[in-house]
């Protein structure tokens, strides 16, 4: 009788931590894929800023191949309102 009550008791005790570590099993992948959705995000945003840094690189290299930079074709583009 006793040698059963413990082994209920020490099955409970195994089933519930199989429920905890199931319980956190899911919420570690629940925030491992909102980490990796986040990252995804801030790459793609970092992605569109090197595109546009590009742009205007080359934007600058081609007003320097014409001896012209940013601050004179702004005057420029003033001057043609």
């Amino acid at each position: 009788m006793v040698i059963q009550y413990h082994q209920t008791f020490w099955q409970q005790q195994l089933e519930n931590l199989d429920i905890t570590l199931t319980q956190s099993r899911e919420k570690s992948e629940k925030t491992i894929r909102e980490s990796e959705m986040e990252l995804s995000k801030k790459m793609n945003q970092l992605n569109i800023k090197e595109d546009e840094i590009n742009e205007v690189a080359e934007l600058k290299s081609n007003l320097a191949k014409q001896d012209l930079d940013i601050t004179t074709l702004a005057k420029l583009a003033k001057g043609f309102r």
